[in-house]
């Protein structure tokens, strides 16, 4: 018999699960990966990738409120308030920072019944880092939201129902 022995096949064998073995990544390899991630998660608190983008949009204008009308509303920078936000909705009904080509003179309907009572508390507040948003597990935030969602869709409800807006809208 001419073909390879018994111990050879074995030593063949142990290589190729070496070689597969090296393919893995490490224990080390794997943490790394996970920090990165979580790392990832929590600058983004978890959002995908397209409400990422309306939150920083959405956080781009909460800034601009605040640096405008954050201290006429007595807001400290520590934490902002349910009715700080309500100002700041109320604002955003009637103002809009960006050329509408149909005329329209506030935020849509969709973005102020859906896009900041959802994403305003959940996303931004922990974001700017605000006290007692930071750090919070998904439970404790979304408790800790839900006040704000609650009152912002009521208070943009009541402001479609208290003013007509142009024909345009």
């Amino acid at each position: 018999m001419d073909g390879p022995t018994v111990e050879q096949l074995r030593n063949a064998v142990r290589e190729a699960e070496g070689e597969v073995l090296a393919c893995d990544p490490t224990p080390d390899q794997l943490r790394a990966e996970a920090a990165e991630a979580e790392r990832l998660a929590a600058e983004t608190g978890g959002a995908s990738v397209k409400t990422s983008r309306a939150v920083l949009s959405l956080k781009t204008k909460w800034e601009l409120f605040i640096d405008v009308h954050g201290s006429s509303y007595g807001f400290d920078s520590r934490a902002p308030t349910v009715e700080l936000a309500a100002h700041f909705i109320t604002h955003a009904y009637s103002e809009r920072q960006t050329y509408s080509p149909t005329g329209a003179q506030g935020m849509s309907d969709s973005w102020g019944e859906r896009v900041v009572p959802y994403l305003l508390a959940k996303f931004v507040f922990p974001l700017m880092k605000y006290e007692g948003w930071v750090g919070l597990n998904a439970l404790e935030l979304l408790q800790k939201q839900k006040p704000f969602s609650i009152e912002l869709r009521r208070h943009w409800q009541s402001l479609k129902a208290s003013r007509v807006r142009s024909v345009a809208c």
